[in-house]
């Protein structure tokens, strides 16, 4: 027990807590004295004592919060030394022919055409709702797919979506009858009968923050707190540098240089590797987290939860975290629109639209200068004002 106790130390957990958890496994093993009992029907006859115990004492059962709590604890105990009883797992039904075409068709893609982990993300996810559809009209191979079931799914599917959701499903769906047909599953290709939504290029302006905004974003930080100051720190290196939440999510300790005042960014979407400047306020941001707040563990990655146990912030986590954020200090965001405001900052300074592309990772040059009509739009709205003044 108290190599566990100990291990949970290095985890993160408070003195308290672990004194607490001290408590119920002395419990658990007065009630079962050898480990050879140690499994899930012992974990319940626990559970059930302790409940027993305290409506005697207290004239009523414990709540599941605290069962729920005293579960974890012992069941982790017994995870820890392997005497937990493994789970019976049910028996998968055989995939269909339609899901293991689909699990071909994502190698392909990944292997052949190159695409990330997150474009595959989103094919899975269309693809696996395309045949659902399928197998609701009982159509159980490609011999029986008709045009009228292609379409139907895509005018069922494509509401609700914005522009770019309607693209991505399309793309999904040619990409996989266009492959289907090559594959000789089809004896006709009919992705082109799936027609891309009209986009013309450049139509829409990026969202962006204005400067009361991103002061009153900042503002709302309590910078004497320590998961204030740690999602204080986020969004800073959000605003000064552009990253996507993935990148900053990735970050470890190592990716600082602190002689060179460097930040390595890793795996970018379309560059591999980009060493950027560590700005003056970003630099005294990241020492004073490490410095004070940030727990002193194992896990590299810069950016941790701050309760045990001790683990990395995900990009889910992350993500979440930053619309929270948007949503207490009274302001309709998310983690994108910071990169839209510092790609729009990098614009009014007059940056070169190459630099801007470099900075940002975008592969392709017309990505990026989307973000110059933002002037534009300015320049229209002061002329409009201008306007009105001289006709008042």
């Amino acid at each position: 027990m108290d190599e566990y106790l100990q291990y949970l130390k290095g985890l993160g957990y408070t003195q308290a807590s672990i004194k607490q958890i001290r408590m119920y496994l002395i419990w658990f093993i007065e009630m079962f004295p050898n480990e050879a009992q140690w499994n899930g029907s012992s974990l319940k006859s626990f559970l059930d004592k302790r409940s027993e115990l305290h409506t005697k004492r207290k004239g009523r059962g414990l709540k599941k919060s605290y069962l729920g709590m005293l579960e974890t604890d012992v069941r982790r105990f017994m995870r820890y030394l392997g005497k937990e009883e493994p789970q019976e797992v049910p028996l998968a039904p055989p995939a269909s022919w339609w899901e293991r075409r689909l699990d071909e068709y994502l190698k392909f893609c990944s292997n052949h055409q190159g695409l990330g982990e997150a474009a595959i993300r989103a094919r899975r996810y269309f693809l696996r709702r395309f045949i659902r559809c399928l197998e609701r009209h009982s159509v159980m191979s490609s011999k029986a797919l008709s045009f009228g079931v292609i379409m139907e799914f895509v005018r069922q599917n494509a509401k609700g979506y914005s522009l770019s959701g309607v693209q991505s499903l399309n793309a999904a769906l040619r990409g996989f009858l266009r492959y289907l047909y090559k594959q000789d599953d089809i004896e006709r290709d009919l992705s082109c009968a799936i027609m891309r939504p009209r986009q013309y290029r450049e139509q829409r302006i990026p969202s962006y923050l204005t400067d009361s905004q991103l002061q009153t974003l900042l503002n709302s930080f309590d910078t004497e707190s320590a998961i204030d100051f740690r999602d204080y720190c986020i969004f800073i290196l959000l605003i000064q540098h552009g990253l996507r939440v993935k990148e900053l999510s990735e970050l470890t300790l190592d990716d600082i240089n602190w002689r060179e005042r460097t930040l390595l960014i890793r795996d970018r979407k379309a560059q591999g590797h980009l060493l950027l400047p560590l700005t003056e306020e970003v630099a005294s941001c990241i020492k004073r987290y490490i410095s004070l707040f940030r727990p002193d563990c194992k896990p590299t990655r810069l950016f941790l939860c701050m309760s045990a146990p001790l683990r990395p912030l995900s990009r889910k986590h992350m993500s979440r975290l930053i619309r929270l954020r948007f949503h207490e200090a009274g302001i309709k965001g998310y983690a994108h629109l910071l990169r839209h405001t510092f790609a729009k900052n990098l614009i009014e300074q007059g940056e070169p639209l190459c630099v801007i592309q470099k900075l940002l990772g975008h592969g392709d040059i017309s990505t990026t200068r989307i973000y110059a009509r933002v002037n534009i739009k300015q320049l229209r709205e002061v002329a409009e004002n201008d306007s009105v003044d001289m006709v008042t």
